[in-house]
This record gives structure tokens, sequence and C-alpha cells, in this order.
């Protein structure tokens, strides 16, 4: 679910870690972790956004959306997924790997 303060406020980013772990981690301070890569998405795709947006114009302008993330790894790329909330593919991106 993201908070949009406005139908122009529909990008945020999405960063993927990783760690040598066996553990889960829900926050990134809880153990050695890495940044591996960044996706910026955008939910403007999402029809879900679209009909909140126009909704919020008379409303005060902020709105919630949902909306799901996937992951397709592979061992040569990571694809980011977009998805509504009832499953359906809206976007995808390749994530850039970065530099350390």
């Amino acid at each position: 679910m993201q908070f949009s303060r406005s139908p122009q406020d529909s990008v945020f980013t999405a960063v993927l870690y990783v760690s040598d772990s066996d553990s889960i981690y829900r926050y990134t301070d809880e153990g050695p972790i890495e940044e591996l890569c960044r996706w910026s998405v955008d939910l403007a795709a999402l029809p879900a956004f679209q009909l909140a947006a126009q909704q919020a114009t008379g409303a005060g302008g902020s709105f919630w959306v949902e909306f799901d993330l996937a992951l397709v790894m592979d061992s040569a790329e990571i694809i980011g997924v977009l998805l509504t909330d009832e499953g359906e593919e809206v976007g995808r991106a390749t994530f850039e790997y970065l530099a350390t």
C-alpha cells in the first residue's frame, strides 16, 4: 500500500538488500546487510492509482493505493514486477546492480 499526497506523487524507490546470513531481517538496522539494487516504481500505471487520483482531486488531494511488487530472479538478472492488488501485471523493470 502506498500513500500519495497528490496525483503527481506516483514514484517511490524500492531497494533490494542481500546478506550472507541465514537470518531474515525486517529492518535494515537488524543485521549485516548490503544494498544490491534499486527500482524506481511508478504507480501511475495502476488503474487503481488513476482512479484514486481522479477522486482525490476534489477531496483534498491525498489517497492510498493498494498494489503488489514481485521479484523474478535467475542467475542472469533480477526483474521487479508491479501488480494490481488482483495480481494483474502492469509494469516491470530489470534491476540495475549497484557497484560495490
